[in-house]
């Protein structure tokens, strides 16, 4: 099992490492560029784009992964449908962006989110359909074109950042948008080359298979919204209660802490397809041992990270964005925090939803979405800006003691295992390095 997260893992490590580099690129190349106001601006659009496709992997792509692995199912009919889902779901959420853009863009007072939400609405079947690719190459277990696709995205986008800096005087953020499409087709034509062999859409959607899809895929979706509602609820609350360029302070701080999730990120995006094979077989067992081992495999280059950021959080900030986001250092010592607690999270749920557990996972994300609202609320209003990363911070310490009891309870995991894991783990990797320069 070891071999095949390596093995698999690869190519995601890979697209996220590279990633990294062209985000952290893209990310120092904007904060020098861009007015406060507009850079927070653009963090509310990211933000909103961010939960539009994490729900789409909720409804669509979960759903078609287990579908995919499912005897008697053709996978033919199964991706035309989803298919089918997947462009209808967009339209609907490009029809509401653009008729609500205005009232978004009043009620976080940035005038210029109006104009970055109608080019969304021009671009979302590219956006429909770069996801479709990404999701049926995930369900046959090939992470090679997906991940040369969204590196080649990520460069497209970064030299468009370039640009941008030569040119920051003149450069209205709305076109923003229209570079970010621009990357986006760029993607759709290299995941193509490797996905066009798994393309089966000869076949009529099926009503039958789209209610067996969005059946398991509610439970999925109510979990990936919950999750991203945790991720961003205190964005959007800043941007409400504050102003966008608070939401520019606070944002820095987070992108550098995010920066640090490579691992966990990777990990996830392979676990899925494996759980569900194993669980197959296994059962409950099987549940015990990849929360373990993979929980172990994440702390391990996430602890010497978040030390190291811990440190230097003053000059890290100052490197990537500049010194006008100064007061972010102290933000950021506390959302680093939040890698040390994420991959108990984040790993469970994955293994929630592959063993058949997913609306329990839903009711679990939400009701921790709930509380970091709350949280959010009350401490935002006292605390500006630090109170949402308290908030958030408090809200995962909450959520670990209490989902780790249930972990424990109904799968038999252990906490003090995952640290025995991790000295396996670092056991195992020195032995094939030591094999390697054998």
């Amino acid at each position: 099992m070891k071999g095949y997260w390596l093995r698999s893992g690869f190519f995601t490590l890979l697209e996220r490492g590279t990633s990294l580099l062209f985000g952290v690129g893209t990310f120092a190349l904007l904060a020098r560029s861009l007015e406060k106001e507009a850079y927070g601006t653009w963090m509310l659009y990211l933000s909103v784009y961010s939960f539009v496709e994490v729900a789409r992997i909720g409804l669509i792509k979960n759903p078609l992964i287990r579908s995919a692995h499912e005897k008697g199912q053709s996978f033919a009919v199964v991706q035309s449908t989803a298919l089918a889902i997947n462009l209808l779901t967009g339209l609907v959420v490009a029809v509401l962006l653009y008729l609500g853009r205005f009232a978004i863009a009043a009620m976080w007072g940035a005038p210029e989110l109006a104009g970055l939400f109608e080019v969304y609405a021009y671009g979302f079947v590219l956006f429909s359909v770069y996801s479709h690719l990404d999701f049926i190459q995930a369900a046959n277990m090939n992470f090679r074109g997906p991940s040369l696709a969204i590196i080649c995205e990520k460069m497209l986008f970064f030299a468009g950042a370039v640009y941008v800096f030569f040119n920051s005087d003149s450069f209205p953020v709305v076109r923003l948008a229209y570079f970010h499409i621009a990357s986006v087709g760029l993607g759709i034509l290299i995941s193509l080359i490797w996905g066009f062999r798994y393309m089966r859409l000869l076949r009529r959607p099926q009503k039958p298979v789209a209610l067996d899809l969005l059946g398991y895929g509610r439970y999925t979706l109510g979990t990936n919204l919950g999750a991203i509602l945790l991720r961003n609820i205190d964005t959007w609350m800043i941007g409400w209660l504050l102003n966008p360029a608070a939401v520019a302070t606070y944002n820095v701080a987070m992108r550098v802490a995010n920066l640090f999730e490579t691992p966990t990120q990777a990990l996830a995006q392979v676990l899925f397809p494996k759980a569900i094979q194993d669980i197959k077989k296994e059962g409950v067992p099987a549940f015990k041992r990849l929360y373990e081992k993979s929980v172990a495999l994440l702390l391990i280059p996430t602890i010497p990270f978040t030390i190291i950021v811990l440190i230097f959080a003053g000059p890290i900030v100052e490197l990537l964005a500049g010194k006008g986001y100064s007061g972010s250092a102290e933000v950021l010592m506390v959302t680093m925090l939040f890698g040390l607690l994420i991959p108990f999270n984040k790993q469970l749920g994955i293994l929630m939803d592959a063993i058949g557990h997913a609306r329990t996972n839903m009711l679990f994300v939400f009701r921790n979405a709930l509380v970091n609202t709350v949280l959010n609320l009350v401490l935002i209003y006292q605390y500006g800006v630090m109170g949402a990363a308290v908030a958030t911070l408090l809200t995962f310490v909450i959520s670990l003691f209490v989902e780790q009891r249930y972990a424990r309870k109904n799968y038999g995991v252990e906490f003090l295992n995952i640290f025995r894991e991790m000295r396996g783990w670092v056991v195992h990797l020195k032995g094939r390095l030591l094999t390697r320069d054998g």
